[in-house]
């Protein structure tokens, strides 16, 4: 293996910028063509693809008729409340043969890996005789299942068939990130007059499909993220006219909960908000973007070149190949028209990365059937990036060391052999100390492809019964929303920032100093974490940038303003009014943080003492020095 020298490559910096939340894409489909600004819809005005001037929240775009609400259908089942209950059965001999060691089975085992048709069937007939219909009532509208698991969301695509085999097993569909061609399927389920009317999803379809057709959800799985919670409501929120005939549009969808998630959030309206989960590919496309930013740092030779112009054509590939009449893409095609280029992935900043981990990962997809491979490959690319930056990666080491020696022992598979000496490297923990990127690339390509030779582990193989499972109860409830709290947000960081002006990070903010990564990362946590989420913080504040967001808040230190101004202030040769106008630029800039737009220059109070241009007329070159100054402000956050 070719051995260069190793190069000292400087920190990965953090994300600073925000865009349209997740949120808000899920209750405002629509952001990419329209906009709303504070409660005035203003089709008129065009934006930015998927950036919005505010956040509409859903009640309020309900009543104006620019989103569907909802109805729900709150159903308790007494195994999914209660658990299997020998004493309670009447197929006592079903369950002694199937669980001879116990007369209890936990609600939370059931759809994990032992599955009761009934139960299943139940939740299924629910959907189809009270779910909405279409063409006149002889066709279940679009629908989502959201299931626990892959196995759960198979069986519930085997009942379907079982139960109407007139459809011929085109009714119902699962789509996961195990599906082959899901895209496909995805724009299957997404035409009108195309089977599958109901799509069985676990996680796929929780969040960023554009369907408005859907009229059905059916909550088959436990949820207790809010942020997902409303994101998955959000795919049934879309207008359809003429959805069931000429002039009859869609009014309203359904939502089937069969594990309490309503009842939780209806009354939780404060719960825990925890991240979405991101799909591996995601998460490899994330490393692979970091990987490329600290290569770029460090380009000083012609074999660091030739793998960055390598990388670059493969992370651009990737958008390229993004179809761009999904509709999760048009709501990013800013950043895919930006980055699809390759140009653009040249001398990447801290902004780019963020823009395309934030706005570009999750719409990627690193196809590839051996899962497990592609578990290495993140392995490796962590390790990677941690030899890139420095810090320590001996626990994921470790892993790679374990699954080194598994494979070395099997040489009697030909694939292995032939690759036996990268196996020897990989198992000898010294070889780690001295290994480079480049050596690493390699024992990565060689090594993902013999991950298929590992012995798996059997997993709990899946069990059905036929127990009679019973509805205890059914709740028909209005819709509730989405809006409490996000007046607190926004209340709750100007109260702390304006409090905590002495915290390191915001004093450097206000007084015109960078800040360092970690204290980055730091403000991040804060406004992201401590005080709220990061939905939160993209539905008050868009994409502003949290430095620039703290600047607005806290505003600048007089003798900071006064520093970079003063050889202004004190320039014998500019008169009494273009003194003052200096002064009212300190003035504002001392308020506001920095000066956003240079339209202000036009307004009162710089206009109530003349235009720049007329004030500054004999001193042009003094003028534009002064306006080069005001942009360091912003600048610099």
């Amino acid at each position: 293996m070719r051995t260069p020298t190793a190069k000292g490559l400087g920190s990965i910096g953090t994300p600073r910028f925000c865009s349209i939340s997740n949120v808000s894409r899920a209750l405002w489909p629509g952001a990419s063509t329209t906009c709303f600004v504070g409660s005035v819809y203003s089709p008129s005005v065009d934006l930015e693809t998927g950036v919005p001037t505010y956040a509409y929240e859903y009640e309020k775009a309900v009543k104006d008729k620019y989103l569907v609400s909802y109805h729900s259908y709150e159903t308790k089942l007494k195994f999914l409340e209660e658990g299997i209950c020998y004493d309670d059965l009447e197929e006592k001999e079903e369950f002694d043969t199937l669980f001879p060691d116990t007369d209890t089975i936990e609600s939370s085992q059931l759809n994990k890996f032992i599955f009761n048709l009934n139960t299943i069937d139940t939740v299924i007939r629910e959907l189809m005789e009270h779910g909405i219909k279409i063409e006149g009532g002889d066709k279940i509208g679009k629908s989502i299942i959201f299931a626990a698991n892959q196995n759960h969301a198979n069986k519930i695509k085997e009942r379907f068939d079982v139960l109407y085999p007139e459809y011929k097993g085109k009714l119902a569909e699962v789509i996961t990130f195990n599906t082959k061609y899901a895209q496909e399927a995805i724009e299957r389920f997404g035409k009108t007059d195309s089977y599958p009317q109901v799509a069985i999803s676990v996680d796929m379809l929780d969040t960023g499909i554009d369907v408005p057709d859907i009229v059905n959800l059916v909550f088959f799985k436990k949820v207790r993220s809010k942020s997902k919670f409303w994101q998955m409501i959000g795919r049934g929120t879309r207008l359809r006219k003429d959805l069931f005939g000429p002039g009859d549009d869609k009014k309203e969808f359904l939502i089937f909960d069969y594990l309490g998630n309503m009842e939780y959030f209806r009354v939780n309206k404060n719960a825990e908000k925890s991240g979405i989960i991101e799909s591996l590919s995601q998460r490899i496309y994330k490393l692979r973007v970091d990987i490329l930013y600290a290569l770029e740092q460090n380009a000083t030779d012609q074999d660091y070149v030739d793998e960055i112009n390598k990388q670059i054509k493969e992370m651009s590939d990737y958008i390229q190949a993004l179809n761009e009449d999904s509709f999760n893409v048009k709501l990013r095609l800013k950043y895919v028209h930006q980055y699809k280029n390759p140009d653009n992935w040249r001398n990447l900043n801290e902004m780019d990365t963020h823009y395309i981990k934030d706005e570009l990962s999750s719409l990627v997809v690193i196809h590839d059937e051996d899962t497990q491979a592609k578990f290495f490959d993140r392995q490796m690319y962590m390790i990677e990036m941690a030899y890139l930056n420095h810090y320590d990666a001996t626990s994921v080491i470790n892993n790679v060391v374990a699954i080194a020696n598994e494979l070395y022992k099997k040489q009697a598979i030909p694939d292995i052999a032939r690759n036996a000496e990268y196996l020897k490297c990989a198992k000898d923990s010294d070889y780690w100390k001295t290994a480079n990127y480049f050596d690493l690339e390699i024992l990565r390509e060689k090594i993902r492809g013999l991950i298929k030779y590992l012995t798996k582990i059997d997993p709990v193989k899946p069990i059905d019964t036929h127990f009679t499972d019973e509805i205890i109860e059914t709740k028909v409830n209005d819709a509730f929303y989405n809006d409490e709290g996000l007046e607190n947000y926004k209340e709750k960081v100007q109260h702390y920032l304006k409090a905590h002006e002495d915290d390191e990070a915001i004093y450097k903010l206000r007084h015109n100093q960078v800040i360092t990564p970690d204290e980055m990362k730091h403000l991040e946590n804060l406004l992201w974490i401590d005080l709220g989420s990061k939905d939160d913080y993209r539905i008050h504040f868009g994409d502003t940038p949290i430095t620039r967001l703290i600047r607005k808040i806290v505003g600048l230190d007089r003798q900071a303003a006064m520093a970079e101004f003063s050889r202004f202030l004190d320039d014998q040769s500019l008169n009494s009014r273009q003194i003052h106008f200096v002064e009212l630029l300190v003035d504002y800039i001392v308020k506001n943080g920095f000066i956003e737009d240079k339209k202000v220059l036009l307004q009162d109070p710089f206009k109530s003492i003349g235009s720049m241009s007329a004030l500054f007329k004999d001193k042009m070159n003094i003028a534009r020095e002064i306006l080069k100054t005001v942009d360091t402000f912003s600048e610099r956050l």
